[in-house]
């Protein structure tokens, strides 16, 4: 078993009343679909909460894919806490597009995703205006994972370092085990492109030591 294989149950944060998602503190409401800014009722909306707001699907999907799409978004921002916040992010816009992505071509696993990747490279921009450069990798150590053990936090460690493209491939391709031509349709990119970023990816690891397996072969 592959270590991103070994991280599914290993990826989640206790979290604290103060470690709740940034638009779930202190009463702060955000807009819900249509709506002016403000409001919980974004996020219960997205995840069919809001009375008589739940379209046909929508929270079977949601209650079915919710912990892996958290554990994904761990992984993609490899940072437990942040998670859970991405997933939600993703799926407050499944519910906007969901009379779309409810049909048996819709893939709304895949939409959720593509949705997490791009908020997930806002994230690391935001974060890299904000923070000083110091040559060094945030240290993982003083995450508080559920369950956590020395292999999670290595491998969160490990991510950090990576670009959030890259990233992205080697979760899917290794954690969600997709093959490359899966990976490409989930993110909208070439197989040649798919191809490139986990070879870049794995080099970049290798030297590291960690392992990773799939039981999809390549393209």
């Amino acid at each position: 078993m592959g270590v991103l294989a070994c991280c599914r149950r290993e990826c989640r944060p206790r979290r604290s009343p103060d470690d709740r998602p940034h638009h779930a503190r202190a009463g702060k409401r955000v807009a819900g679909p249509g709506e002016p800014s403000g409001g919980s009722r974004a996020l219960n909306r997205g995840m069919g909460l809001h009375r008589g707001a739940d379209p046909a699907g929508y929270e079977d999907f949601v209650a079915s894919r919710y912990r892996e799409l958290v554990r994904f978004g761990a992984l993609l921002m490899a940072d437990a806490r942040l998670g859970e916040d991405l997933a939600q992010e993703g799926l407050i816009a499944a519910y906007r597009s969901w009379r779309k992505l409810a049909v048996p071509e819709g893939r709304p696993e895949a939409y959720v995703r593509r949705v997490m990747v791009r908020a997930a490279r806002r994230a690391r921009r935001r974060r890299w205006r904000d923070e000083v450069p110091t040559g060094e990798l945030p240290d993982a150590s003083g995450l508080d994972f559920e369950g956590q053990s020395d292999l999670s936090v290595q491998v969160f460690t490990v991510l950090r370092g990576l670009p959030v493209g890259q990233r992205a491939v080697l979760v899917l391709r290794f954690w969600a085990d997709a093959s490359e031509a899966e990976v490409a349709q989930e993110l909208g990119i070439a197989v040649g492109t798919v191809k490139s970023r986990m070879s870049r990816a794995l080099a970049a690891l290798r030297p590291v030591g960690l392992s990773f397996e799939t039981s999809k072969e390549t393209s």
